[in-house]
């Protein structure tokens, strides 16, 4: 298998096995995944000819944020009052920020 990044740092870190401590958690994921494999190699490619991957990269990263918004806000709403009326409805574009802990991060 051959796995392709446009991420040069990322590439090497994960060929060579070391890495900014940024990259420590991505690359453990990455090489846990690829011990399934008898054989994966990974190998660098231009921003261009990533376009596909990259946006559907972000698109996860969209849907992982605005999950984890709805789970914080419903969990919020239902332990504010078992009976979530419209009163409490009216509530939740408020309740979205203030349900973040920290500010959200889109990967662009």
């Amino acid at each position: 298998m051959c796995s392709e990044s446009d991420s040069s740092q990322l590439i090497k870190a994960v060929n060579s096995g070391n890495c900014v401590p940024e990259l420590d958690g991505v690359v453990a994921d990455i090489l846990s995944f690829a011990s399934i494999f008898e054989f994966i190699s990974f190998v660098w490619i231009s921003r261009e000819r990533n376009g596909q991957a990259d946006m559907l990269a972000k698109l996860a990263n969209l849907v992982a944020n605005l999950l984890t918004i709805h789970a914080r806000v419903t969990s919020r709403v239902v332990e504010t009052d078992g009976n979530v009326g419209h009163d409490k409805m009216e509530s939740i574009p408020e309740m979205m920020f203030a349900a973040r802990e920290e500010p959200l991060e889109f990967v662009f």
